[in-house]
């Protein structure tokens, strides 16, 4: 380790030459004089270069330049330090020519690995404060752009090697479907194929959403950025707490009912799905994506606009809802869309494995708050089953001989709870599976009368258990 010393201005620099330094090679020696350059301030220069000697000289703008530096090789391996003159008489610059595009990308480095999106006009600033040099917009913008290409990667080289990576993705997750379509080419003799989609579902969500019980899900669209702009097309359920649980994923060239219908085929193998599938999708008016559905899942509910749902469950809603839920709006996909801001403008590898990555964080976060979760249902099941307890305090249930009761709440406003067949006219436990006001308050009248019963909890959909979340 060398030891530090300071210099003619009493400083004590990282950088320092002493005399008997061994280096490998010329390129290492310059790459430390330029850094020396730019923590010192001062331009230095290469008075002499060749295969035998390295010269610098610092070229300061007082004609009293006492700052050199001599290096020669020894032998025809290393390069050694033989002479070193370390006193400066010239007056400190902020420009300097040893601050190039080059020297900042790997100033920034750490900058842009922490932080892929930073604002380009926040960097000269913070080069000026660390460095304290004057660097232009103009060579930040280029060094920002050597960085992000070394961070993420050369996009162009990432889909030549997309073949290999998806069949690595497929060996190392079971039952993992990956789906690689490409431009038919005229010409079969040629070895390489124009890249179009890619769909990917990783087995573990697959088998994991089958065992949630919940036959909805949420479809949406990401724009991408880049040299090869695309869409990252997603499929996004609820899993038993009330959270995204994302499905699959697929990056198309663009959004249109080719690439929707492609994507939906998808998911048909994947989820076991039929023509005649009683399923639920929810979406905001994409380009292509209703007729699709209307082709492949004629008999699939279609969610997408608030008030007309809205109006059609409550007058029109069916006494089992498989959807097993009352959401009216695509937030499920809009809070998955959020989590891929960043990973939206990488190279499509890149792109992939930042989606894969966040699934799998996600899963291990799920899995802490499930180990702290003390069932029988799950957290947020478990609120909503104790606001609708405090509510129905207020509601005073009449028997009517058989299994149905009339509810009168403090309002005038009264239902219809059938116990047979676990609903009640406000239509809320049979949509989200969750006994109603209404129900709890019918529980607790049959409860006093001395009926069995059993834990409220037993009255709550399968789906809203942490057996069932556990299992998922």
């Amino acid at each position: 380790m060398v030891k530090e010393k300071k210099c003619s201005l009493g400083e004590v620099h990282t950088v320092t030459f002493q005399v008997g330094q061994k280096y490998k090679g010329k390129k290492e020696i310059k790459d430390k004089v330029n850094k020396l350059a730019t923590e010192t301030r001062r331009n230095l220069g290469f008075k002499k270069n060749d295969k035998t000697r390295l010269k610098v000289v610092c070229k300061g703008n007082v004609p009293n330049v006492n700052a050199s530096e001599t290096l020669r090789s020894k032998d025809s391996d290393y390069w050694y330090v033989k002479t070193l003159l370390y006193k400066h008489t010239c007056v400190q610059t902020r420009k300097l020519r040893a601050c190039t595009t080059k020297y900042i990308s790997t100033e920034i480095l750490d900058m842009v690995e922490s932080n892929p999106t930073v604002p380009l006009r926040s960097i000269p600033d913070q080069v000026q404060k660390r460095l304290q040099v004057g660097v232009s917009i103009h060579k930040v913008q280029r060094a920002k752009a050597t960085t992000t290409k070394q961070v993420t990667g050369d996009y162009t080289k990432q889909y030549m090697v997309l073949k290999d990576y998806l069949m690595e993705l497929q060996e190392t997750n079971v039952d993992t479907t990956v789906k690689l379509e490409v431009v038919n080419e005229p010409n079969n003799a040629r070895e390489t194929r124009q890249f179009k989609r890619v769909y990917i579902c990783l087995g573990a969500l697959d088998k994991g959403f089958k065992a949630g019980l919940r036959d909805i899900l949420g479809l949406d669209v990401v724009f991408m950025k880049g040299p090869f702009p695309g869409q990252v097309l997603t499929a996004v359920g609820l899993d038993s707490n009330n959270g995204i649980y994302p499905l699959a994923y697929a990056i198309v060239e663009t959004e249109n009912m080719s690439s929707w219908k492609w994507f939906l085929e998808c998911l048909r193998y994947d989820l076991e799905l039929y023509s005649n599938s009683n399923f639920t999708f929810m979406s905001d008016r994409q380009k292509g994506l209703l007729p699709a559905i209307a082709q492949l899942y004629p008999q699939a509910k279609h969610r997408f606009c608030l008030r007309h749902i809205y109006e059609k469950m409550r007058k029109n809603g069916k006494q089992k809802s498989r959807a097993g839920s009352d959401i009216l709006l695509n937030n499920l996909c809009e809070v998955f869309n959020i989590k891929l801001i960043h990973g939206k403008n990488k190279p499509i590898i890149s792109c992939l494995e930042y989606i894969r990555q966040y699934l799998m964080k996600r899963i291990c976060n799920v899995k802490k708050v499930m180990s702290k979760a003390p069932g029988p249902l799950t957290p947020t099941s478990s609120k909503l089953l104790e606001r609708n307890g405090e509510a129905s305090v207020q509601y005073r249930p009449r028997w009517n001989g058989t299994a149905k009761y009339e509810v009168y709440g403090p309002w005038h406003d009264q239902h219809v709870v059938d116990m047979t067949n676990m609903s009640c006219t406000c239509k809320r436990w049979e949509l989200n599976g969750i006994p109603c006001r209404h129900a709890i308050a019918t529980i607790h009248e049959m409860a006093d009368s001395g009926d069995k019963v059993g834990e409220l909890y037993t009255y709550v959909n399968k789906l809203y258990w942490l057996q069932t979340w556990n299992e998922a």
